[in-house]
């Protein structure tokens, strides 16, 4: 959704007030963030927090198509 919009990591950081790390890591479905998190990340984004759950299954990281743990 980021690079959908253009947006750097940095850039993304900056306006949610998360680490570049964490972005990163829940980009690649490697952190499991709190619903705090993800209302951050749709305001940095300008999108409705929702939008992460639609069309999702339910093991799958809204930021990643890889499942949720799988290496």
């Amino acid at each position: 959704m980021r690079k959908e919009k253009g947006m750097t990591l940095a850039k993304l950081s900056d306006i949610t007030g998360l680490s570049p790390a964490i972005v990163s890591q829940i980009e690649r479905g490697l952190a499991n963030p709190s619903f705090t998190t993800l209302a951050q990340l749709a305001h940095g984004l300008d999108i409705p927090v929702g939008k992460f759950f639609i069309g999702q299954e339910e093991t799958r990281s809204p930021w990643s198509a890889r499942p949720i743990g799988a290496t």
